[in-house]
């Protein structure tokens, strides 16, 4: 039984190995369980076994690789502020295609819920964000869905800035109600 359990999970990463290679090497339009299928040399049905849609696939990579490359080390807002921005610049294709071919990152609760998760998780002990913070953090959401559809034009700095400075916003509304 392990052996399986075993097997399966290197078949998963294997694909998700697959995707984000096929994601990285340019801007493409769309990428659909059957080029999956080809591009990884896999059955249909261990495609499907991992991966009902193709949006399961793109959240997969994006939760356990990119998100958790993005984590890795970060001490406060800040560094995930930056680490985010540098993470997106370098892999800059493979971002853009996840923005542009995914579901999941077009609904605006998720990366609110993305922003409120890494807020409690360094500012704001306890998931005491108020509903009024949360509002204000979909203006970070705002910030970053325009910079995807403006194809990731604004600088490094100037993206960094805003973001920190929006997160600063968040922090002193915080201060003002206490």
């Amino acid at each position: 039984m392990m052996n399986i359990k075993n097997n399966e999970n290197l078949t998963l990463q294997y694909l998700i190995d697959i995707l984000e290679a096929e994601l990285s090497s340019k801007i493409i339009p769309k990428f659909t369980m059957t080029q999956l299928m080809k591009t990884s040399g896999k059955s249909r049905s261990t495609i499907y076994y991992h991966f009902a849609f193709i949006d399961d696939a793109y959240k997969y990579y994006f939760e356990k690789r990119l998100l958790k490359e993005i984590a890795s080390g970060c001490h406060c807002y800040n560094d995930v502020v930056v680490s985010f921005v540098d993470t997106i610049i370098a892999n800059k294709n493979l971002c853009l295609n996840l923005y542009n071919l995914s579901d999941f990152l077009h609904h605006p609760d998720y990366l609110l819920d993305l922003f409120t998760r890494a807020f409690n998780d360094h500012e704001i002990p306890e998931h005491k964000l108020s509903l009024s913070q949360k509002h204000l953090l979909s203006g970070i959401v705002f910030l970053v869905k325009r910079w995807f559809d403006q194809g990731l034009k604004t600088k490094r700095e100037e993206m960094i800035t805003q973001l920190i400075e929006h997160g600063d916003l968040v922090k002193t509304y915080k201060k003002a109600k206490v």
